[in-house]
């Protein structure tokens, strides 16, 4: 998640005047055929200069989209649905994979052919009223996702002739910067178990740990007993495994196989892990944490995140998101945040296991028997036949 990242481009669709897919452009290119003529198309006034000019009509559009007669549209939202219909078919991504995509869409002209052409209508007779709205260079956007499904996020950028180029940009900055649900600062004895779980559960979850190796108190401190004593679940499963690999490994202390065992857990359930890094800043729109920033060998990098465990020794996130405290009472929200309020907010997120809901049911029995066993007693008690 780093502005050094590559970015690929996996799919590509054109509608131009020397071409209205990929394959006729290249050939108009290399053949050196021009696209500027007289004025067939577009529907103006202003018909005395050669333009370049797509050759399609707007109805030829709407049919090749399937879109009904009638329907309010504009020639720039046809053109850019063409072209994205194009694209997606390159790439092979369908409407379900589009749930996790951006759409950043460059326009400089949006709706103005519409407006032109019924300005006189919007003013004295109400007959074109729907086409109104389509002026705006947001409205060519929404017409262009809106034939293709659910996009995770939709942004216009217009910027007269720098539109495309701006919108390239923007949109390749933020494939580079990064997405995560979760972030989790600090990979310690309780950070490690957060995200490991969370990306089991099938999120992507990112780690940020200042130690070149994971673990904290467990591996760099060598402390191998929990503060709890709490048996079971992850910590049992990582403690096994790192008892494995320290029989496998000669002179092998104890904290090095469990930092491999954790390493390894990240590694199977894609947890993106950055080593030798620090939280500097903490990204927020209005009271919410929405990103963070970090420092590593390679520079300064942001992530977008719906969510932010801080599970640092020193609480580095809420400290740096101006709670207000001492050193211990901050260290005090910040476990409340990872063990509480963080996993409240998660639970639309979090899908649970089979071992979690089996957990729950057998933590309801117990209640359940336990209620009995008290109303029973009460009942007792009432009767007078006192405690047995």
């Amino acid at each position: 998640m780093s502005l050094n990242r590559s970015v690929l481009i996996t799919g590509c669709g054109i509608v131009s005047a020397i071409g209205l897919d990929c394959g006729q452009v290249l050939d108009s290119l290399l053949k050196v055929r021009t696209g500027v003529g007289p004025l067939k198309y577009l529907r103006t006034g202003h018909t005395e200069f050669p333009v370049g000019e797509v050759k399609l009509s707007d109805e030829e559009m709407e049919r090749m989209m399937g879109i009904a007669p009638g329907t309010p549209t504009t020639r720039t939202a046809l053109m850019g649905m063409i072209a994205l219909h194009e694209a997606l078919g390159q790439s092979g991504l369908n409407k379900d994979d589009l749930k996790e995509c951006g759409f950043v869409n460059g326009t400089t002209v949006g709706g103005m052919d519409k407006s032109e052409q019924y300005y006189l209508d919007f003013i004295e007779n109400d007959s074109r009223n729907a086409y109104i709205s389509t002026h705006d260079c947001g409205s060519c956007s929404e017409m262009i996702a809106d034939r293709f499904g659910h996009f995770k996020m939709i942004t216009t950028i217009s910027t007269a002739c720098s539109s495309a180029a701006n919108a390239i940009e923007m949109a390749a900055d933020m494939i580079r910067l990064g997405e995560a649900d979760i972030v989790v600062a600090g990979l310690g004895t309780a950070g490690s178990m957060a995200a490991i779980r969370g990306a089991r559960s099938g999120l992507r979850v990112m780690g940020i740990e200042q130690l070149g190796f994971p673990g904290g108190t467990n591996t760099a401190g060598a402390i191998q007993g929990y503060y709890a004593g709490v048996k079971g679940g992850l910590y049992q499963q990582i403690d096994q495994r790192a008892s494995e690999i320290g029989d496998k490994l000669v002179s092998c202390h104890v904290a090095y196989s469990k930092s491999i065992a954790l390493q390894e857990a990240f590694s199977q359930a894609n947890v993106i892990t950055k080593y030798d890094a620090r939280v500097c800043q903490v990204l927020t729109q209005g009271q919410r944490v929405v990103g963070l920033l970090y420092r590593d060998a390679e520079g300064l990098h942001r992530v977008r995140t719906k969510m932010v465990i801080d599970a640092t020794a020193d609480g580095t996130v809420c400290r740096e998101f101006h709670f207000s405290g001492s050193r211990t009472q901050i260290k005090l929200r910040a476990a409340m945040a990872a063990i509480g309020l963080a996993f409240d907010r998660a639970k639309g997120l979090l899908k649970p296991t089979a071992e979690d809901e089996k957990a729950t049911q057998q933590s309801r029995e117990k209640k359940a028997r336990k209620a009995e066993r008290e109303a029973r007693k009460q009942k007792r008690l009432q009767a007078g036949g006192g405690e047995k």
